[in-house]
C-alpha cells in the first residue's frame, strides 16, 4: 500500500491547510473516556440489546436498562439478549406438563418469550400424536447455555431443534408438502422416509413416515433452512414462517455410488442477501473426516465456489460475506474468497481469520498478530507515544463503531485501535487521562474468547471488578476516522479520499461515498472551490439556465464561473448532473491550477492534435506524480465516464503539484 502523502493525524497543523486557517489549527489526538455506568453488583452480566441486558442475581437472572434500574424481575434461570422486541428466558418449573419436542415430561426448564415490560409468551410445542399444545420445556439448562444465536431473528427463533414465531407457536412445515417431498426421495432411491404394512382391522397396506425434523442454520431473509432425516442422509429445504417448503435441496444431490461411498449435499444455510447458500460436498462415510464446503448459487442451484474447503467462517446474522470476503479453511489453516471474483484471493495460509470488518480482519501468521485488508495488505498497530507493537494478541473485529481491542504482551496492556490506518499503521488510544485501558478491563487477558475485549456497537461493556460484574460506557472522540462504510482499506483511492475528508472536500453526513459512481460535473466543480477554501465569489448570476440559485452547489459555480475554471457546456447552459469526461474533469483542474503554459505532447491515437483539452492532457500526464496517466502508452480514453473516487485521485494528485494561482485565490495544497 502507498504511504499517505499527508498524515491524517497531523493534517490539522499543515502551515498551509485548505479549509481552515493554520492559524486557527491546533493537534488533536484520538482518546476514549470509560465511565462507570452500573456498579459492579451481579453475580454475572450479559450484553446490552434494544436498551436492556439481562444480570444475575442471587442465582436468577433478570434484566436491568442502562441506568441500572431493574426492569424486569430476577426470576429466571437462562435470559438471553433482546433482538427484534423480545429475549429468550426460561425458569425452572417443577409441576408443569411440557414436551421437550419429541417427549412429554412433568418439572423443567420451561422456556419463554418476554418483550421489555416482562410479558412473557410460552414457546408451544405442537405434539401430532396428541393434537394438543404444550409449552416448550429442558431437562437441561445447558441445551440453552450451549445453543447459538439464541434470540430473534427475522421473526423466529430456532430453540432446542424447533422453530417458534413470536407468538410462540412452533412453526412446522406444511405436512401434504413434506410427505411429497420424502416420496420424491423415496422414487429416486435417495433414502428411505416410510415403510408399508398390512393393517389387520383396515384389511388393507397402510404407508407410514419415520422421520425427524430439525432447523439446519441460521435464518436469513425469511427463510428457515430445515432438514428432514430418518436414519440415513438427511435432506434439505427452505421454508418459511408460514411452513410452506419454498425450495427443496433433493434434486441436487448425487446418488451414484462409488466403493460404497453416496456423495451428496449437507449442512447448508438459508441464502443470504447475495444470493448465495453455504454448504458441503460429503462422502457418505466419515462426515467429520471428508466434508467439503463451498458456495451455491440460490437462483441457479449450481457451485459458484467448488466445494473444496474443510470449514468457514458466517458473516454477521448468517451472511456470507463481509466486506465482500468469505472466510475459507483448508486443514488448521485460513483464507478468504472474494465475493467479486468467487475465487480464493487471499490463500490459506493463516493460522486465525476473522471476519472482515470495516474494511480489516484480525490475522495470525506465524504466531505473530495484525491486521489485513481486503487485499491482503498487512498494518501493524501503532503505540501510544510511537513505535508498533511486536507481541499482540488480537480479540475480535472492528465493531460498528470502528475500534477494536487489542492486548500487547510485552507492555502487559490494552488499547483500543482504530480501523483507519496511517502509513500502514492503525492507530491504538488509551483512556483519556493516559492510563491504559486494560486498567479499566482486568479481566482483559488478551485472549479471542474474553468477553472484555468485545466492543459493542453501543459502547457499553460489561466488567468484572472483586467477582462482581458491572458495566462501562466508552465515550469516543476518534480523529481521521474513515466516515464511509464502502471506503475500505486497500483501496487505490482510500488516502485520497481520507485527504479529503479531512478538508471537507467532501460531505460526512452519510456514510457513503458512493466510490464508482459516475461523478457529476456539478460535484467536480464544488470540490475543486471547497479544496480551493470556499472563497466568496463576487459576481451573483451566472448565464446558465439548468442552474438554480436555489442549488447547495451555486456558489460554487458562481465562483467558477467567474474565475474562468468552468465555461459551461454552452453559453446558457452547465448541463450540472451530467456524468463528468476524463477530458473535461482535467480541463477543470487545469484551469484551477491557472492554465500554466504547457508544451503539446501527445502520444495517445485517441487524442486528436487539435482538441481543445489537449493542453489538461499534456498538463496531467507530465507532472512529477501524473494528475492521471493514459489506460496505455497509446490510449488515453478522453470520453470515458469519471467515477467519485477518481475525482478525488485527481484532485489529490493536482494538490501535490503545488499547483498555484494567485489570481484565483486558490491553493491546493
Amino acid at each position: 500500500m502507498k504511504k499517505r502523502a499527508i498524515s491524517i493525524i497531523l493534517a490539522a497543523l499543515m502551515l498551509v491547510a485548505l479549509a481552515v486557517p493554520a492559524a486557527a489549527t491546533e493537534e488533536k489526538t484520538s482518546s476514549v473516556t470509560v465511565t462507570t455506568l452500573v456498579a459492579p453488583t451481579y453475580e454475572d452480566a450479559g450484553s446490552f440489546g434494544e436498551g436492556l441486558a439481562a444480570v444475575k442475581k442471587d442465582g436468577k437472572w433478570g434484566y436491568i436498562d442502562k441506568t441500572g434500574k431493574a426492569v424486569i424481575d430476577f426470576k429466571y434461570d437462562y435470559a438471553g439478549t433482546f433482538n427484534e422486541g423480545y429475549a429468550v428466558a426460561a425458569r425452572y418449573e417443577e409441576d408443569t406438563e411440557y414436551s421437550s419436542i419429541d417427549d412429554g415430561g412433568v418439572g423443567g426448564y420451561i422456556v419463554y418469550l418476554i418483550d421489555p415490560t416482562g410479558k412473557e409468551t410460552h414457546l408451544t410445542v405442537h405434539l401430532n400424536y396428541t393434537n394438543e399444545d404444550y409449552p416448550l420445556g429442558l431437562y437441561y439448562l445447558e441445551t440453552l447455555e450451549d445453543q447459538r444465536n439464541l434470540f430473534v431473528q427475522e421473526g423466529v427463533v430456532n430453540v432446542a431443534g424447533a422453530v417458534f414465531d413470536t407468538n410462540g407457536r412452533q412453526v412446522k412445515p406444511n405436512d401434504a408438502e413434506l410427505k411429497a417431498l420424502m416420496d420424491k426421495c423415496e422414487a429416486n432411491e435417495l433414502i428411505e422416509f416410510s415403510f408399508t404394512y398390512t393393517d389387520p382391522e383396515l384389511g388393507r397396506e397402510v404407508k407410514e413416515y419415520d422421520y425427524e425434523v430439525f432447523p439446519s442454520g441460521v435464518s436469513v431473509n425469511g427463510l428457515i433452512p430445515m432438514c428432514v432425516r430418518s436414519y440415513g442422509i438427511p435432506v434439505y429445504f427452505l421454508m418459511d414462517k408460514t411452513g410452506h417448503i419454498v425450495k427443496e435441496y433433493s434434486d441436487m444431490i448425487e446418488t451414484t455410488w462409488a466403493d460404497d461411498d453416496a456423495i451428496y449435499l449437507d449442512y447448508f444455510s438459508a441464502p443470504d442477501s447475495t444470493g448465495y447458500i453455504r454448504a458441503a460436498r460429503v462422502v457418505y462415510e466419515d462426515w467429520e473426516e471428508n466434508a467439503r464446503f463451498g458456495l451455491i448459487d440460490y437462483a441457479t442451484g449450481k457451485w459458484a465456489v467448488q466445494p473444496a474447503y474443510d470449514g468457514y467462517r458466517y458473516f454477521l446474522n448468517g451472511e456470507t460475506f463481509g466486506n465482500g470476503m468469505w472466510i475459507v479453511q483448508k486443514g488448521d489453516k485460513y483464507g478468504a474468497v472474494s465475493q467479486k471474483t468467487m475465487t480464493e484471493t487471499i490463500s490459506t495460509e493463516y493460522d486465525y481469520l476473522d471476519i472482515f470488518t470495516n474494511g480489516l480482519s484480525a490475522a495470525c501468521k506465524d504466531g505473530k498478530w495484525g491486521y489485513i485488508d481486503t487485499y491482503g495488505n498487512s498494518y501493524s498497530v501503532g503505540l501510544p507515544g510511537g513505535g508498533t507493537a511486536k507481541n499482540l494478541a488480537i480479540t475480535g473485529p472492528f465493531s460498528e463503531n470502528g475500534v477494536a481491542a487489542v492486548y500487547d504482551e510485552d507492555t502487559g496492556k490494552g488499547y483500543l485501535v482504530m480501523d483507519t490506518p496511517v502509513n500502514g499503521v492503525l492507530p491504538a488510544i488509551e483512556g483519556s487521562d493516559g492510563v491504559a485501558l486494560s486498567t479499566y478491563f482486568p479481566g482483559f487477558d488478551g485472549t479471542v474468547d474474553s468477553i472484555h475485549s468485545t466492543i459493542s456497537p453501543d459502547d457499553v461493556i460489561a466488567f468484572e471488578q472483586d467477582g462482581k460484574y458491572g458495566y462501562y460506557k466508552l465515550t469516543f472522540d476518534l480523529v481521521g476516522q474513515n466516515p464511509f462504510t464502502d471506503v475500505l482499506p486497500g483501496d487505490y483511492f482510500f488516502d485520497e479520499v481520507l485527504w479529503a475528508v479531512d478538508r471537507e472536500i467532501v460531505d460526512t453526513d452519510t456514510t457513503e461515498l458512493q466510490p464508482k459512481t459516475g461523478c457529476p460535473r456539478w460535484k467536480v466543480v464544488e470540490s475543486i472551490w471547497r479544496a480551493a477554501g470556499r472563497p466568496e465569489p463576487t459576481i451573483t448570476s451566472v448565464p446558465f439556465t439548468d442552474v438554480s440559485p436555489d442549488a447547495p452547489y451555486y456558489k460554487a459555480i458562481l465562483w467558477a464561473y467567474e474565475k474562468n475554471v468552468a465555461r459551461g457546456s454552452s453559453a446558457t447552459t452547465f448541463v450540472p448532473d451530467e456524468t463528468v469526461l476524463r477530458r473535461d474533469a482535467l480541463t477543470l483542474l487545469y484551469r484551477a491550477a491557472g492554465e500554466p503554459e504547457m508544451q503539446k505532447e501527445n502520444n495517445f491515437q485517441d487524442v486528436p492534435d487539435d482538441a481543445y483539452y489537449i493542453k489538461s492532457i499534456s498538463w496531467a500526464v507530465s507532472q512529477t506524480t501524473p494528475i492521471t496517466n493514459g489506460v496505455s502508452t497509446t490510449t488515453f480514453e478522453p470520453n470515458s465516464q469519471v467515477v467519485n473516487c477518481d475525482v478525488l485521485v485527481f484532485l489529490y494528485r493536482t494538490a501535490e503539484t503545488n499547483a498555484i494561482d494567485l489570481s484565483l485565490g486558490t491553493q491546493l495544497k
